[in-house]
């Protein structure tokens, strides 16, 4: 099931129908919502806080100086999916950017999956999906790269979606753009000890996301 290549647009429309969240899709009935490690600490750290998402709907912001990790396996299998989608609803709340979320390796050196905005000059933003074998590799690796109009304390939805050697992005509910690739694996094994961080990428490769989801 995990390798099967699903019917996007229904799953896309049904995601974004929720709102408010940062999930992954993995056929066109099944998501995995990265929120859930959130739900445990917004009552317990100053950093996160209630705010009111797109059109009316709860939402949470992020502020600088919390880390949120949890073990890479309590939610995504050592196995990642061959062809996946990842959905989001956001704000900015600043143009400096930073990891949306990140899987680390354990030495947290390197990030095996993780989306990344930056500021790209010019009212523009760049979205970046990265994409990495950290058992043979030291840096982290690009995989496809977007240029968005900057919405920075705007809210938008955005999604990536990787099917085999193309990505595509879906910006605002369109069909944005589109990057050929090559993917080396093609499918992703990740260590027991990885760790997924949200609006961050760990003590060393830094870069905290000042950002409501």
């Amino acid at each position: 099931m995990i390798n099967q290549v699903f019917d996007y647009r229904n799953t896309i429309k049904r995601i974004h129908q929720k709102c408010s969240k940062l999930v992954f899709l993995f056929n066109s009935e099944s998501d995995i919502d990265l929120l859930v490690p959130l739900k445990s600490l917004l009552n317990e750290r100053v950093e996160l806080y209630k705010a009111k998402g797109l059109d009316g709907f709860p939402a949470v912001g992020i502020k600088r100086g919390v880390e949120i990790v949890v073990p890479y396996r309590q939610y995504l299998p050592r196995k990642f999916f061959r062809n996946f989608a990842f959905t989001a609803v956001i704000r900015p709340d600043d143009r400096q950017g930073g990891y949306l979320f990140a899987v680390v390796n354990p030495l947290d050196t390197v990030v095996d999956l993780g989306v990344v905005l930056e500021s790209a000059g010019d009212s523009q933003t760049n979205i970046t999906l990265l994409y990495t074998d950290s058992n043979k590799e030291a840096d982290t690796k690009a995989l496809a790269s977007f240029l968005v109009p900057e919405f920075t304390k705007d809210w938008a939805k955005f999604a990536l979606e990787v099917q085999e050697d193309n990505v595509v992005l879906y910006f605002r509910c369109i069909r944005f753009a589109t990057r050929q690739v090559k993917r080396k694996p093609v499918q992703l094994v990740m260590d027991d000890a990885h760790k997924l961080y949200i609006a961050s990428a760990g003590p060393i490769l830094k870069g905290e996301f000042e950002v409501s989801v």
